[in-house]
Formats: C-alpha cells, sequence, structure tokens
C-alpha cells in the first residue's frame, strides 16, 4: 500500500497528537508499540514536562528494563537540557511545543533554561534504573521488613550454574520420597537428562515453584482440571484403569464375534483386526482388561486412527453396516486414549512440578548460604515487600521521601 504526501503527513500528525497525549504526566497511561516508533521519546518527554513544570530532580524515578535504555534516557534528557541552556527564546519555544505544550507560559521557559544547570548542582541527578538496580536499591534500603541478608551480593552467572548444578545432583539423590517416587515416575518415559532440562525450564515460573511448595495438592488439582481429567487427580492409575474397565464392558461382544467370522478368510487388512480380535475374544472379562493393548492393536493403526480399508468393499457388500459399526467402535477406542493421554501428561507434568521444587528448594537454599540473590529474587522479594500487610504502606512512604 503507497501513501501520497498528504497522507503520510496526516499519520505523521496522528502519531505525534498520540505522542503528546502519552506525554502528558498529569495522565497515567500505558503504552504499546513496535520498535522504532518513539517509546523512549515519550517517556524522556514526560520527565522533560515534569521538569518543566517545576517537579525537583530527586522527586523523579524513571524504571527501564534494560541498561541500554536507561543510557539512552539519560543522554537524550543532557542533550536536551545542555541545547535549551544555549538557545534562543524563539527555538525554545519551539522546542517545548514540539512536545506537547501548546501554549508555553513565561515561568516554563524560564525554568526550561535553568535545568541544565539545576541538574548539574544534584550529583545523583534523575534516577533513572533498571528495574532491577532499582529492586536491589530498594531490598538494601529495607532488608530486615524485606527478609533478606542485609549485605547480600547479586549472584554471577558462573555461581548460579554452580549452585544450580548442585541443587540438582541433590535433588537426583534425595531422599524426599515424593522426589523419588517422581523420578522413579518420569525414569520409565525419559531420560535423566530430559528430566532436568525440563525441570530446569520450570525455574522460570516462580509463581508455580511457590504455589507447589505452600499447596501442592491445590497445584495438582488444577493441572488435571485444565488437561480435563480432574476426577484423576487423587489416582491417575485408578482412574485409567476404571476407564478401560468401563471400555471393554460396553464392548458388543456378538457383534464383534460377527465381524470376525465375516472377515477371517478375507485379505490382509481384514486379517490383521480379526487374527488378534480373535484371540481377544476367547478370553474372560478379567483377561480382556489386561489385554487391552491387544484389542487396541487389532481395531486401530500404528497411529491411532481406523483403517481406511476395512473392511473390504466385497465384505461390505454382504454386511453393508460393519463399516459404520467399526468405525463407531474406533471412536469410542480413541475417545478412551484421548483421555488416558490427558492423565498421562497431567500426571508427568505434575512429576516435572515435583523435581522442579525440589531443584529450587536447593538452589535457593545454596543462595541463602552464600549470601547471593538473583535478578528473579530481586523482583519477587521487591514486590513482596511492597504487598505484604502491615509495613507495606510505611515502606512505599519512605521510598516516596526519599525519591
Amino acid at each position: 500500500m503507497t501513501y501520497d504526501a498528504s497522507q503520510r503527513q496526516a499519520i505523521i500528525d496522528a502519531a505525534s497528537r498520540a505522542q503528546h497525549q502519552a506525554s502528558d504526566p498529569s495522565a497515567s497511561v500505558w503504552v504499546s508499540a513496535n520498535a522504532g516508533t518513539g517509546k523512549t521519546r515519550v517517556l524522556t518527554n514526560r520527565i522533560l514536562r515534569l521538569l518543566i513544570n517545576g517537579a525537583a530532580v530527586t522527586d523523579i524515578l524513571a524504571v527501564t528494563y534494560t541498561r541500554a535504555a536507561a543510557a539512552e534516557m539519560r543522554n537524550r534528557l543532557f542533550e536536551t537540557l545542555s541545547r535549551w541552556a544555549v538557545i534562543n527564546e524563539s527555538q525554545l519555544t519551539q522546542d517545548i511545543k514540539a512536545m506537547g505544550i501548546e501554549r508555553p507560559r513565561q515561568e516554563q521557559i524560564a525554568r526550561s533554561r535553568k535545568l541544565f544547570a539545576h541538574l548539574l548542582d544534584h550529583p545523583t541527578g534523575i534516577r533513572i534504573e533498571t528495574v532491577h538496580a532499582f529492586a536491589q536499591s530498594v531490598l538494601r534500603r529495607f532488608p530486615l521488613e524485606a527478609g533478606v541478608q542485609p549485605y547480600f551480593d547479586l549472584a554471577t552467572d558462573e555461581q548460579k550454574a554452580m549452585m544450580k548444578a548442585e541443587a540438582q545432583h541433590s535433588m537426583l539423590t534425595s531422599s524426599d520420597e515424593a522426589v523419588r517416587r517422581s523420578l522413579r515416575s518420569l525414569g520409565q518415559v525419559m531420560t535423566e537428562q530430559e528430566v532436568t532440562e525440563l525441570a530446569s525450564q520450570i525455574f522460570n515460573h516462580t509463581v508455580l515453584l511457590a504455589n507447589m511448595q505452600t499447596n501442592p495438592v491445590a497445584v495438582k488439582a488444577e493441572l488435571f482440571d485444565a488437561l480435563g481429567c480432574p476426577e484423576a487427580a487423587q489416582d491417575p492409575d485408578a482412574t485409567k484403569q476404571r476407564l478401560i474397565d468401563e471400555t471393554v464392558a460396553a464392548v458388543s461382544i456378538d457383534a464383534l464375534r460377527g465381524m470376525v467370522a465375516a472377515c477371517h478368510e478375507g485379505n490382509k487388512t481384514e486379517k490383521d483386526v480379526t487374527t488378534p480380535l480373535a484371540e481377544w475374544l476367547a478370553m474372560d472379562d478379567a483377561e480382556r482388561r489386561q489385554n487391552i493393548d491387544l484389542y487396541l492393536g487389532a481395531m486401530l493403526t500404528k497411529e491411532g486412527k481406523d483403517r481406511v480399508k476395512f473392511p473390504s468393499a466385497k465384505i461390505q457388500k454382504t454386511h453393508p453396516n460393519m463399516r459404520e459399526a467399526y468405525f463407531n467402535e474406533v471412536e469410542r477406542l480413541r475417545h478412551m486414549l484421548a483421555q488416558h493421554n490427558a492423565i498421562d501428561v497431567a500426571a508427568m507434568s505434575f512429576d516435572l512440578y515435583v523435581v522442579a521444587t525440589s531443584m529450587a528448594k536447593g538452589y535457593q537454599r545454596n543462595k541463602t548460604n552464600a549470601g547471593l540473590m538473583d535478578f528473579d529474587d530481586l523482583i519477587n522479594q521487591t514486590i513482596g515487600l511492597l504487598t505484604q500487610d502491615g509495613g507495606a504502606s510505611w515502606v512505599r512512604y519512605k521510598l516516596d521521601r526519599g525519591l
């Protein structure tokens, strides 16, 4: 799609108006935009407009995610303020208007001229920090209230890797029966490396791990419910066996025997069905339940689908309803298998949760013993500090007074 000059200008004007609205510090805004569209510029302009309106340098805190973004904002502020200190009043007025202040007052223009010198008089300058740097400063100021060691250090990548490896070894050699049971179950379907790699991925889900430590039963119930098998949470194996029992009990034995009788001398596909099916039908009910895989192997392909060419066209001429009856039984079996798969996925996922929780506990214990914290700890502990009952209001008050 192409635009003429007037259309392009209209788009630019609309974007500028939106940026002006977003940079107004009197409004609380949420900005979502692609990279390179001016988000940093908007945030920088919000700070400039706060300063123009008389906000003290020490009363402003800007939080970014990366050091690069923080450095870019500082550079933009210094470049702008240093320019304002030397340009003439007409140019300064135009700059202020370009930020969205349509009619700058004389005191705003005069204040803008002095902001660079005012900023230089404050050695700390405007606080533009990464979210982790801010969290670290809060925790260092209120270690007792946050429940952290007063003189903690940030763990290096090498230290984190070493402590995670130690936690992994402790988990694999744990004497905790729940952990050992989960490892035995997982060991039947995956290697040790796969178990530890998947468990390590769960490390990023701090809320999940916290819930596993406080109420694992609720986490398990929620997990099984999300996968459509809430009744299996208490005893997955018993639920799977019940589904097998119900499936076998609902089989029409006479219809299957009729199928075997009609197709036992048919082509290869029909023999692939009827030979194991005849063997399964010769069993009693208890044996049929124990050998459900024989029945499934007869009725389904290796991919778990119906056998497209069963029965043959020749058989269908004499038994026109056989294909439909066979297909309906296949769908019933596939439904049971889908339920089994959901239960297996839920059970394996919960076992991974158990293993990951054990690793997380060991990792946290290693960090505490070493007086170390990582970036996730900084965020989680600060959130806990600012939302806890009791002292949170006092902490927020002290922070506001200190900004």
